[in-house]
Parts: C-alpha cells; sequence; structure tokens
C-alpha cells in the first residue's frame, strides 16, 4: 500500500514494500524519483538490509555457520508494517521472523522514517538489536533520479558537484561486482564536478570515499541536492552499457564482500558492530530545486 506525506512544497509517496520512496514531485508536480522500468531498472529507490552488495556466492559465515543472503539483502523484498503516518511524516518497519533468521541469525528491528519540510525529504534509519550478542550488519540506500528533468534537455547536460572540494577514492570492484580490495585516486574537475555521460557507467558503479558528502545533481535550469555526510561512501550507477535517462544517488554506510572471500560478518571491518540492546541511526536529505 502507498502512503502520501507533503508539505507545501513537496510531496511523497512511499510504499508499504520495502518502505521503498515511490514519487518525489515538487509544488509545481515535476517529478524527480525514477519511476522503474524494466527496459533498463524496474526498481525505484530500494533500501538496502542487512548487506550492501553481493556477498559471494550469495554466502556469508557466523560464528561457524553458514548463511544464504541474496544481493542488497531482503528488507528491499518485504512486506513493512505502517508504525505510524501524519501529513508530514511516516515511518515503517520490520522485526525479525523465523524467516529472517534463517538468513540473518539476529533478533531486530528495522525502521525506514520519512519527513518531509518545505523542499527536503529527509530519510531516516533506525537498528534496534534486540538479541542477546552482538549484531552485525551492512545498510545503504539506492534512490534513482531522472535525468534528465526537464524538456529538452540532455543526459549530458547534468553534472554531479560536491558542495567542496575534494580528493576522493574510487572502491574497485570486479566485473560481477565484487569489491577487488583496492582503491584508486579519482579527480574531479576542480576538484568537486563529475559530468554526466552514460559511459561514465560502463564499468559499473561509480562508488567513492573522502568525498564532502553533499552532491548536487543539476543542469542549467533543473536539479536537487543530496546530503549524506552520515555515510562514509557515496555511490553513482545506471546500468552499463546502456542510455537509462536516471542515475542513482546511493549513500553506503558499508561495503560488500571481497571477490573470492565468503566473508564472517564478525570480522567484515566495515560493518556495523551493534552491541546487544543497543539503537543505531543514520539518514540523509534530498532537497528539490
Amino acid at each position: 500500500m502507498d502512503f502520501t506525506i507533503q508539505s507545501g512544497r513537496m510531496t511523497a509517496v512511499i510504499s508499504s514494500a520495502g518502505g521503498e520512496l515511490q514519487s518525489l514531485r515538487d509544488e509545481a508536480g515535476r517529478e524527480y524519483l525514477w519511476q522503474g522500468d524494466k527496459r533498463w531498472w524496474g526498481r525505484r529507490s530500494p533500501n538496502l538490509f542487512p548487506y550492501v552488495g553481493r556477498c559471494t556466492g550469495g554466502q556469508y559465515t557466523l560464528e561457524g555457520q553458514t548463511y544464504s543472503l541474496d544481493t542488497h539483502g531482503f528488507v528491499r523484498g518485504a512486506e513493512l508494517r505502517r508504525e505510524q503516518t501524519d501529513g508530514s511524516a511516516c515511518s515503517f518497519t520490520l522485526t525479525d521472523s523465523p524467516e529472517t533468521r534463517v538468513r540473518f541469525p539476529f533478533a531486530f528491528l528495522y525502521r525506514v522514517s520519512y519527513a518531509v519540510r518545505e523542499s527536503s525529504l529527509t530519510v531516516t534509519y533506525t537498528v534496534e538489536n534486540r538479541d542477546s550478542r552482538t549484531m552485525y550488519f551492512g545498510l545503504g540506500a539506492h534512490p534513482g533520479f531522472r535525468v534528465p528533468l526537464g524538456e529538452g534537455e540532455r543526459f549530458e547536460d547534468y553534472a554531479l558537484t560536491f558542495s567542496a572540494p575534494c580528493t576522493p577514492r574510487r572502491v574497485l570492484f570486479s566485473a560481477d561486482g565484487y569489491r577487488t580490495g583496492e582503491t584508486a585516486d579519482y579527480p574531479l574537475q576542480e576538484g568537486c564536478r563529475l559530468p554526466l555521460t552514460h559511459a561514465l557507467f560502463d564499468d559499473e558503479a561509480v562508488v567513492l570515499s573522502g568525498t564532502s558528502g553533499v552532491v548536487e545533481l543539476r543542469s542549467a535550469a533543473h536539479g536537487l541536492t543530496v546530503d549524506c555526510r552520515d555515510f562514509p561512501l557515496v555511490g553513482f550507477w545506471h546500468p552499463p552499457h546502456t542510455d537509462a535517462p536516471f542515475v542513482c544517488i546511493e549513500p553506503w554506510r558499508t561495503m560488500p564482500a571481497r571477490q573470492g572471500v565468503v566473508e564472517d560478518f564478525a570480522r567484515q571491518e566495515d560493518l556495523v558492530s551493534l552491541p546487544a540492546g543497543q539503537q543505531w541511526q543514520i539518514g540523509y536529505t534530498i532537497t528539490l530545486g
């Protein structure tokens, strides 16, 4: 089921399926969110939990046991419970079940909350460890945005621009989407700008560390800003070797598995390590215009 929240200048629609954002419109009715098309990518803004990316062979280990886990975890395919909705905010939760414990052997609560104010949408993730032991997990976001946003514009009229000059490092991936364990310098125009071309994504996602954490997607006439300073990584993606009319701006807290390594979740250093009974929170904001 879909739920609508709005301010005077923004309307957002969120589905209980995956707690996934479905639409993001400004006061003039312009749609900013990619609307999904299976020719390129059928999703819109999936939430990634309890893992980001691929586990090698779809498997990981924990305390000597082997578990199977799909790419980007299981929240994106789950029906979440609507916890609350008012005119400008809503939240959705998922708790552990026999089905989740087969793949992720912890007692937990996962919550994704949305709140609009003026021209901004803030997305907040809260994870509670309801288990008696430390819980290890990954988390990220995968929103897609229409490019171009205006009639008569081209994909190449847009650029990704960070709020301050930076010297990012690119996380390198194998052709099948696993970390190689290496990084490389990723120079930007004027220290902050990445012009968009479709060929930019022919080697899969561009995942960067060491940025300012605030990035604009903009042409001369239209744009938006994603503030993901809480996240150590930001990825940019659309399907490789295509002319897909969108780009994803992906705040990542954690990374996929290393190539050829079935990761031990207790030893994968970038995963969140949450003690028993504790709560953890992180979020990002999209501002239109």
